[in-house]
């Protein structure tokens, strides 16, 4: 199988630190921040009229800080100054949640290779130089459907294993 390296699919821009809006209106835009990435809990707002502009086909990676490593998709806004955006440069031979879901394997090597000494930030080499195999498109949406369907699969598992943990507490109160 033939690869091509990351560095080579996608462009890479840092985000930066936006003011939160007061009085949010209309104009009003998301900020992306790390919590974003994993769920859509709490949405902040800014006013800024400038910043580096995600949108749902690009990919986010949280650059610095704690979760470095963390890879979300699918979001539009705003990104905030610990997030940079990877856009891929030819969109009809890659696919954004095949490359985000590969990126998200590789979140353990992306920490190892992180530098910093208290704050790990991404290694811009390290993450360049991960290996992309070439694939027709067509695949790889099959791959990328398949791997969203067993996430939503997991995720059902461990809400059942928890409503039924719940279950069983409260049994074992009643009975005693």
């Amino acid at each position: 199988m033939k690869y091509v390296i990351l560095g080579n699919i996608v462009d890479v821009s840092k985000g930066r630190k936006h003011n939160l809006s007061e009085l949010p209106n209309i104009n009003s835009k998301r900020i992306i921040g790390i919590n974003d990435l994993r769920n859509d809990t709490t949405i902040n707002l800014t006013d800024d009229i400038n910043g580096v502009e995600a949108c749902e086909k690009d990919i986010l990676i949280a650059w610095d800080g704690a979760n470095a490593g963390t890879i979300g998709f699918g979001k539009k806004g705003f990104i905030g100054s610990t997030i940079s955006r990877l856009r891929i440069k030819n969109t009809e031979k890659y696919n954004e949640i095949f490359l985000g879901k590969l990126l998200q394997s590789k979140f353990d090597y992306l920490r190892s290779s992180s530098t910093g000494a208290t704050i790990p930030h991404i290694n811009r080499a390290a993450l360049d130089c991960i290996k992309v195999p070439q694939i027709e498109l067509s695949v790889q949406l099959r791959i990328a459907d398949v791997l969203t369907r067993a996430e939503k699969l997991i995720a059902k598992r461990k809400e059942s294993i928890s409503a039924l943990d719940e279950f069983l507490k409260s049994t074992f109160l009643e009975m005693f």
